[in-house]
């Protein structure tokens, strides 16, 4: 039984006078201590309950009533109100019942918030993508995922009892949640995607416009080389002295070549527009054909000139299944000069030495030598003991002939120019020296080397040439002479 003086306290959320300032004695007062134990013992945890709690926790009507039933109670207590009983009893009852509720709410909202913190906690230890939800879903699909929460985290307190495999994802309060997350994983997926295309798009445009501004600045500096021709014999465009066919093959090669300069990025977005012009070194081989000979060459160089440009152009590059597009326009790069190329030897005509010495002589004929034809610019010759039958020389061959020469001599010139070697000037010079008639007697090789000695060769050099040709078939000296020269000029 609570005594007196453990309810003389009187609780905050009633507005009631306590028992030492009440002035009734009597019933009233009898029944007042009976109303504060009562309400004590059903509402245990009445000393907790504050002014605000009445405030909060009651709407305004429940607070008006309350307000009126302590008034009521209050009126009951005073001296001489035994009549006023009644009222004040049924004050009391419904008061209690009011002071009931608010504990109540107090305790239900005590354990919702408790519970919220559970929640939040759990909410928590998932990793749930709140940021995330924002940004991806729609105004009514987050509010959707907001309100899923809460069954979510119950879930996942009840750490899936009950569940398949002890799944909480598979408890069907998180079922909503689930799917919502699932779909803010996709689309979360797919923006990553294309921020990662977006990155390579960037990365690809930058580079290209990179290479580009490069190829402006390389082609900016090209210049075009020099062929490193010689000035004696530009003016008598060795080209010209026997019928030149077109090179072929030059603007693949010259493709390929040039697409090497351009960054590869570029390669099929350019267009290569190519040019050339050559130059024809000559230069001979020392032969016999009945008579000693030289047989003309001529190296061709080809310079080539490519017009680099821009086409026009949309490149589609895609990543991870996003296109882009990048619009370019046509413009030009500039000029790619190829350093000179050697394209490449061709055989030309064959000369007898006697028909170089009356050329640069300056004579029209010699003995043994006669013109068959002239058509300008060519002339036709027959030599006598030449086995190639006529030959046709270019007024520009003659003149080149005659330019390199000094008192008919033309072998220094030749040597000086690059076009015959020591060597093969050598035998020239002792070409001219060897008449068939001396030859035919010389019985053996003994004296093959002493005409040959006499004609300036090392004695060395003959024999090692003599040991190297096949003389067999050779029934006078004049032939292992003529071979053994041919031998050596190799």
């Amino acid at each position: 039984m609570i005594g007196k003086n453990e309810i003389t306290q009187m609780p905050s959320v009633l507005h009631l006078p306590s028992l030492e300032n009440v002035k009734a004695a009597g019933y009233p007062l009898k029944r007042y201590w009976e109303f504060l134990i009562e309400i004590t013992g059903e509402v245990p945890n009445i000393h907790t309950l504050t002014d605000d709690d009445r405030q909060s926790l009651l709407t305004p009507e429940e607070l008006t009533k309350l307000t009126n039933y302590e008034k009521t109670i209050k009126e009951g207590l005073q001296p001489g109100t035994i009549d006023n009983f009644h009222s004040q009893f049924d004050a009391m009852w419904d008061l209690r019942k009011l002071i009931k509720q608010i504990a109540e709410r107090k305790s239900e909202l005590a354990e919702k918030e408790q519970l919220k913190k559970k929640r939040l906690k759990a909410l928590e230890e998932m990793g749930v993508p709140l940021e995330a939800a924002q940004k991806y879903l729609s105004k009514d699909e987050y509010q959707r995922f907001a309100n899923s929460l809460a069954g979510a985290a119950d879930a996942f307190l009840n750490r899936g009892q009950g569940c398949p495999l002890g799944d909480w994802r598979l408890d069907d309060r998180a079922l909503r949640y689930e799917i919502l997350n699932d779909l803010i994983k996709k689309r979360q997926k797919e923006d990553n995607l294309r921020q990662q295309a977006q990155s390579e798009y960037n990365k690809e445009f930058d580079s290209i416009f990179i290479s580009i501004q490069k190829l402006h600045d390389d082609l900016a500096t090209s210049k075009r080389p020099e062929f490193g021709y010689p000035e004696s014999l530009a003016e008598y465009q060795p080209h010209s002295w026997c019928a030149l066919e077109q090179s072929t093959g030059v603007e693949g090669w010259a493709i390929i070549h040039v697409l090497g300069k351009v960054p590869a990025n570029l390669t099929s977005i350019v267009s290569i527009n190519s040019k050339w012009e050559w130059i024809e070194l000559p230069y001979c081989k020392y032969c016999v054909s009945g008579v000693p000979t030289l047989t003309w060459y001529f190296k061709r160089k080809i310079l080539i000139k490519s017009e680099v440009s821009l086409k026009n152009a949309t490149l589609t590059p895609t990543f991870y299944g996003y296109e882009f597009q990048i619009h370019l326009i046509a413009e030009k790069f500039g000029t790619v000069y190829l350093s000179p190329v050697d394209w490449g030897d061709r055989e030309g005509f064959t000369t007898p030495v006697s028909l170089l010495s009356m050329l640069a002589r300056g004579d029209v004929e010699a003995e043994g030598i006669k013109v068959v034809d002239r058509k300008p610019p060519f002339t036709t010759f027959s030599i006598q003991g030449f086995t190639g039958g006529t030959i046709k020389i270019h007024d520009n061959f003659r003149n080149f002939i005659i330019s390199v020469s000094h008192n008919g001599n033309f072998i220094k010139g030749l040597v000086a120019l690059g076009v015959i070697d020591e060597m093969i000037g050598n035998l020239v010079k002792s070409a001219k020296k060897i008449k068939p008639e001396d030859a035919s007697d010389l019985p053996d090789n003994d004296e093959v080397i002493k005409v040959l000695m006499d004609m300036g060769y090392k004695k060395p050099v003959i024999k090692k040439a003599l040991n190297q040709t096949d003389l067999s078939g050779c029934t006078t000296a004049e032939e292992k002479i003529k071979k053994t020269i041919a031998n050596m000029a190799e």
